[in-house]
């Protein structure tokens, strides 16, 4: 059986790593991280058909990395769509209190400490607004080979 497995690495709001192992075979494809712990190795083959059987699954691979990457970037932009709005509503909710309070004030020492309040809410809130339009700008998946093989079951 011939197989492949690619290292996936998922950027966006939660950086994650993944193993994907591809597999002609779908049982084995399932289990061949389980069954690649009792393994072991025999000699190296270079060939025209092990060339063109690494080519199948490299073609399998880029259509799950296709689905994975759309699926991923979908999802971290509701997220992040979702984070957006709910960081307007507490900052505006945030200010509305503050500038109220400072409206109140008549200490001048009190409306100093207001407006310094104001201006770090609006400072905190560019500051995660400006984090979360990055997740949404870095939202991708990096794949690369990591190995090559093919499994020989004896019994």
């Amino acid at each position: 059986y011939y197989f492949a497995i690619y290292k996936m690495e998922i950027k966006g709001i939660n950086d994650d790593l993944k193993l994907i192992p591809i597999c002609d075979n779908e049982e084995i494809q399932t289990n061949l991280l389980d069954i690649l712990e009792v393994c072991t190795n025999a000699n190296s083959l270079q060939s025209p058909l092990v060339t063109s059987k690494f080519d199948k699954l490299n073609s399998v691979h880029k259509n799950i990395w296709d689905n994975e990457q759309l699926i991923h970037k979908e999802k971290t932009n509701k997220i992040c769509e979702y984070r957006k709005a709910r960081l307007e509503k507490s900052n505006a909710a945030r200010m509305e209190l503050v500038e109220t309070r400072l409206n109140a004030a008549n200490d001048s020492k009190i409306i100093r400490m207001r407006k310094a309040e104001l201006n770090n809410i609006t400072m905190n809130y560019q500051t995660k607004m400006h984090d979360i339009e990055g997740a949404m700008r870095k939202a991708d998946i990096l794949s690369t080979p990591v190995v090559f093989g093919i499994l020989e079951i004896q019994n």
